[in-house]
């Protein structure tokens, strides 16, 4: 190739190679004069895009020769390149920024709160607190960063900031709730190694799936089933049967890609995540938010909320709430596909696969079983919640079932264990400075102007739990997971309940089970609800709709179904 009378040497050894992978030897003679002017960045052409080796210093150097001939002008060209790099660092900060801008907005808030005088009953060191507690609540909500990272960093700036001692700031980690909670999460990942959790449901599949309500009911006993030994919705209803349901509309023919997702796997999927939300209060041990909720409720009702109190004091209306909800689904959203016998043949042939129980899944029916009579039995022989969970474990663990890797590696287990001393820690704290009585009195003169409007029908004490109630559960629009709505409202709404007269174990179990039935609203609601509406089966719009109008059906059973049995329990 000849350029203005000079005759560029053609590279052999690495350029002959570059050839034949089709780099055409014009684009680099383009490159070398774009490089000569400054217009191409040092760093496309330096010897991170070009190695060389002892092997290869003759070629290298062939093809650097062209290149090193030409250095930038004086003034402009190296003006140009600093001013590049400048631009590009700039950009990339500014990127930066932008992509952090939830912890800006937390920073914010925290801010905003500090700046904004305390009522005069506060202290400056709780409005601190709460300023913090304010920021680490945020921060969960818009999800900033991870829930366990956000409550630990809150709480070690409560004690930075001299807001809470160590000894206050970390109380709560040694206190039963958080430990329940890892140790059944250490259990539940027996179900999940072992294969038990998918075999149960097949099994129950294969017995009752003939038609798709048989079908429905079977999914959704299922997961009831597995709720008392699973403390996470995620890891229970998203992890183990949200997998079977799908499987089983697919090959029922129901594929979101064909645009047959309302033959069968809409209703499936959008039914079993309304139930699943049930499920999670019905058990002390069913979602990971419990233990918190226990925690705070039994130092407010100055009362020890046992597994079998909260068992025995949900499981008629929980009964009664996942009957109803699949027949009401059934009338509103129905599917098109009434009977399911592929279904039932695919969970048998999935039986068939799996064999006979194994030795591992039989030590894990043993010890669940034992864990939860521990769980029923064990306040009447003083063995705590704790030491129960811990029997199963030890099971397993002398036996192989899961090693004790597995509980290390259970991120699960340990990001919940600390973000539920965490919360309840600051929480405890707020409720001891009394800053939270300051939302509590706000919410009471609503309550009281409302009744002053419905006149004789105000005075009884069910009506202003029946207001608190609907109040507490439609402020869950605007939080996404269950703890952090425990976390900033279960305290206040409890203590209103009390000031009405209604009885404190009540009040505390029964926004303990609010904090549950809430979650199928959105599709933020709780940690397992992207998990279903990302299946694509059910339209954004249906899903919110049909979350809203469950969510009556919800409240409507707890209050009556609810309040019935309660009577009949003594709690009133």
């Amino acid at each position: 190739m000849e350029q203005g009378g000079t005759s560029l040497r053609r590279p052999s050894g690495l350029m002959a190679d570059m050839r034949s992978a089709s780099f055409d030897y014009e684009f680099i003679e383009g490159a070398r004069r774009s490089f000569a002017h400054g217009l191409v960045s040092h760093h496309v052409l330096d010897d991170r895009t070009y190695p060389s080796s002892e092997s290869e210093d003759s070629d290298a150097n062939d093809l650097a020769e062209p290149f090193i001939e030409h250095t930038p002008g004086p003034g402009r060209p190296g003006r140009r390149k600093a001013s590049a790099k400048w631009s590009r660092g700039w950009r990339s900060l500014w990127g930066r920024l932008a992509r952090g801008w939830r912890l800006w907005l937390v920073l914010a808030i925290g801010v905003a709160v500090k700046a904004t005088p305390p009522p005069a009953a506060v202290t400056p060191k709780a409005w601190d607190l709460m300023a913090i507690f304010s920021a680490t609540i945020a921060a969960i909500l818009i999800e900033a960063l991870p829930t366990g990272a956000a409550a630990f960093l809150g709480l070690c700036a409560t004690v930075v900031t001299g807001s809470l001692s160590f000894e206050q700031a970390f109380s709560e980690f040694s206190t039963e709730g958080p430990w329940v909670v890892a140790t059944s999460i250490f259990l539940a990942g027996g179900i999940n190694k072992t294969g038990l959790g998918r075999r149960l449901a097949c099994l129950l599949v294969s017995l009752f799936g003939s038609s798709t309500l048989g079908l429905t009911y079977s999914l959704v006993f299922s997961e009831l089933l597995l709720a008392p030994a699973i403390p996470s919705v995620a890891a229970r209803a998203g992890g183990i049967m949200l997998p079977i349901c799908v499987s089983l509309a697919e090959a029922c023919g129901s594929v979101v890609e064909d645009g047959t997702e309302r033959e069968l796997g809409a209703y499936l999927i959008v039914t079993l995540y309304q139930t699943s939300s049930v499920t999670s209060s019905m058990f002390l041990t069913a979602s990971s938010a419990n233990p918190l909720s226990q925690s705070l409720g039994s130092l407010l009702a100055d009362a020890d909320i046992t597994w079998l109190k909260w068992a025995g004091g949900a499981i008629l209306p929980g009964l009664v709430n996942i009957t109803l909800i699949p027949v009401l689904l059934w009338a509103l959203y129905p599917p098109k596909l009434k009977r399911t016998a592929e279904a039932r043949e695919l969970a048998r042939i999935e039986m068939r696969a799996l064999g006979p129980m194994t030795k591992d899944e039989w030590v894990l029916v043993v010890a669940l079983l034992g864990t939860v009579v521990l769980w029923v039995l064990g306040s009447f022989f003083s063995i705590s919640l704790v030491a129960s969970a811990g029997v199963g474990l030890a099971m397993l663990l002398l036996t192989n079932v899961i090693t004790w890797d597995d509980c290390i590696s259970n991120q699960v287990a340990w990001d919940a264990f600390t973000w539920i001393a965490a919360l309840a820690s600051m929480a405890a704290a707020l409720n001891d400075m009394g800053v939270l009585s300051l939302f509590s009195d706000a919410v009471s003169g609503l309550v009281d102007r409302m009744h002053s409007q419905m006149g004789d029908v105000g005075e009884t004490w069910w009506v202003t739990v029946a207001i608190l109630t609907v109040l507490y559960i439609y402020t869950h629009y605007f939080f996404a997971g269950a703890v952090s709505h425990v976390a900033a409202l279960y305290q206040s709404f409890v203590g209103m309940a009390m000031d009405a007269k209604c009885p404190p174990l009540l009040s505390a179990l029964l926004f303990a089970y609010n904090s549950n039935i809430l979650g199928g609203l959105t599709h933020y609601s709780q940690s397992h609800s992207p998990m279903f509406y990302s299946r694509g089966y059910v339209p954004l719009k249906t899903f919110l709709g049909l979350g809203l109008v469950v969510s009556v059906l919800n409240i409507a059973v707890w209050l009556g179904v609810g309040a019935l049995w309660w009577k009949v329990l003594g709690l009133y």
